[in-house]
């Protein structure tokens, strides 16, 4: 069985980033939300996603700056603000093979898979 994503501390986090950057609580939908990062998370692992959160927050690109700094955009844009560094998770692959098969074809299909309890 895979671990359970620590969705209510990285939520927790954004919010936390949000509210330093902007003064105000990140508009978070719950469901969906929980899910992405979620998702983020299984591929990154807890440390490299709370780090590309606050290298998020912390970034001076103007697009983003323009942005709502939503957890959607977050996670549109977190391949930019990830570390070049191994996560601290097992591979996905094995935990593929375990779970269902080695049917996925990247670690984020992966985690969708886990995600729809597959």
């Amino acid at each position: 069985m895979s671990e359970k994503p620590p969705t209510r501390e990285l939520l927790a986090e954004f919010d936390a980033l949000h509210i330093e950057k902007l003064g105000t609580c990140a508009v978070i939908y719950s469901g969906k939300d929980a899910a992405l990062l979620s998702a983020v998370w299984r591929v990154h692992g807890t440390e490299a996603t709370i780090d590309a959160m606050r290298r998020f927050f912390a970034s001076p690109d103007p697009w983003l700056r323009s942005t709502s700094y939503s957890v959607g955009v977050f996670c549109s844009q977190v391949g930019r603000f990830v570390r070049a560094t191994p996560a601290a998770r097992p591979d996905w692959r094995a935990e593929c093979a375990d779970r269902h098969g080695s049917r996925c074809e990247s670690a984020t299909f992966h985690a969708a898979m886990v995600e729809d309890g597959r």
